[in-house]
Formats: structure tokens, C-alpha cells, sequence
């Protein structure tokens, strides 16, 4: 899928798209099915990676991200979700989320990052300057700073400040 830079770009939103799309501009928690973890897509709880970066990176000026972020639970997330060198306005939190493709995160800015519960089959942060909540995060993931670290199943401290 092609990077959506406006509005006008997402065709035929899923359901839960067009949910999160409401609650970002409202300032909302978004909350999909009953809140647990997916076990895998389905149009009520499926959201694309491109619609979600395009969120994550504060929307424009028709879907304006309000000022709390986004505010995800529960979602599959289709797709590979690359933030490799964006920059995030606000918060991402992303709890309780099964992503299909790893996530590419390099030398993301971003003032929180929460994915508490959720399921990664891969998480690349690095150089990243954020915090991070990731308590009983499922996956894998490659962390760089000045060290790497890969950890097929992640179930770490609940807070990490990634810092260049």
C-alpha cells in the first residue's frame, strides 16, 4: 500500500478504521472488541499499517490527531508498520494488539510508546529516542542503542528510555 499523506487517501476504510480515525480527532480511547488481543483479523477489529502511521505521524489538516494521540486496544494491525526515522506528535499507545509484520521503528521520535500485551513478530528500534511501556510484550525484537539485544519473547521491565 502506497504512504497516505492525506485524508482523502484512505479508500474504504474497515470499521475499526474509520472508530480510530473518530477518536484520534475526538481524543478518545479506541477500544476494539473486547479489548483482548486478537487472534487474528476480521474486519471489526483489523486496522492497516499505512492508516495507522498516517496517525501516528498527527494526521492533517481534514483528520487532525487531537492533542492526547492515539489510543489503541485491541486492534490486527495488517501490514508492516514502518516509522524508521518519523517523528510522532503525540503518544502512541497500542496495547493488547497483534501486528501481522514486524515493526520497523529506526531512529523513531516519539514521546511515548506504549504496546503493553500486544504481539510483535519483530520490534527495530534503533537509535530510537522515546520511552517505551512494554510490559508482557510478546514477540521479537532487535533494540539498539550503544548495545543490541534480541529477545524471542519479550516479558521485560515495564519501562524502557531509549535514548541515541
Amino acid at each position: 500500500m502506497a504512504r497516505i499523506r492525506k485524508f482523502s487517501e484512505i479508500i474504504e476504510p474497515t470499521a475499526a478504521e474509520e472508530k480510530l480515525l473518530a477518536n484520534c480527532q475526538a481524543g478518545v480511547p479506541t477500544v476494539l472488541g473486547d479489548g483482548e488481543r486478537p487472534a487474528g483479523p476480521s474486519g471489526a477489529r483489523t486496522v492497516q499499517a499505512e492508516v495507522l502511521r498516517y496517525l501516528i505521524l498527527g494526521g492533517c489538516k481534514k483528520c487532525c490527531v487531537d492533542e492526547s494521540g492515539i489510543d489503541l486496544v485491541g486492534a490486527y494491525v495488517s501490514g508492516a508498520l514502518d516509522l524508521n526515522y518519523a517523528t510522532a506528535k503525540h503518544r502512541i499507545n497500542l496495547d493488547k494488539c497483534r501486528f501481522e509484520n514486524a515493526v520497523e521503528a529506526m531512529q523513531l521520535e516519539a514521546p511515548l510508546v506504549s504496546l503493553q500485551g500486544s504481539f510483535l513478530p519483530g520490534l527495530n528500534l534503533q537509535r530510537s529516542y522515546c520511552q517505551i511501556w512494554c510490559l508482557r510484550l510478546v514477540g521479537h525484537a532487535a533494540i539498539w542503542s550503544w548495545f543490541a539485544v534480541s529477545i524471542p519473547s519479550l516479558n521485560v521491565t515495564p519501562v524502557m528510555t531509549l535514548a541515541r
